[in-house]
């Protein structure tokens, strides 16, 4: 779940769906979520208030559509318009 769930306030559902498609290739990339926790309330905690691990070993392209998939803000995350133009989802899409 995206940082706003845990905000209690109104949140919008394309956002989200940005959000989860991030955590969603962060996991088949490197088989690990990107917030990780030993508890459930750890994974919060997480979520909230870290940023995001990327393995050294990362290719940049990648790299850089996570970080700005993962935007805690959701005002600042993209459109999937804007997805779509990322270098990284151009060569494989």
């Amino acid at each position: 779940m995206p940082p706003e769930c845990f905000q209690h306030t109104s949140y919008k559902p394309k956002p989200m769906d940005i959000w989860a498609l991030g955590v969603s290739i962060y996991c088949c990339v490197f088989g690990k979520l990107p917030f990780p926790g030993e508890t459930e309330n750890d994974m919060i905690e997480s979520i909230r208030n870290q940023e995001v691990k990327i393995p050294e070993e990362c290719e940049d392209d990648l790299k850089q559509a996570l970080i700005t998939l993962l935007t805690k803000d959701p005002a600042n995350r993209p459109t999937i318009s804007q997805v779509q133009e990322m270098p990284w989802f151009k060569v494989n899409l």
